[in-house]
């Protein structure tokens, strides 16, 4: 379980000849959202507040 959360979702099957194929889609927060930062870290007293306001979308898509 990561913090904040991401989401998932895909797909796949046998084409009629036999051929794999698979589609999926996904939505995260980058940049270290979910990194955990320890209270007493080393860059504590440089980094005070931290906002994150993008969110990365990807579609992927294979067959073999």
């Amino acid at each position: 379980m990561s913090t904040p959360p991401a989401a998932s979702v895909a797909y796949g099957s046998t084409l009629p000849n036999g051929m794999a194929y698979g589609i999926g889609v996904n939505a995260q927060v980058p940049g270290g959202g979910s990194l955990y930062w320890p209270y007493n870290w080393q860059g504590a007293t440089r980094i005070q507040s931290v906002e994150q306001h993008l969110i990365v979308g990807k579609l992927s898509a294979g067959s073999s």
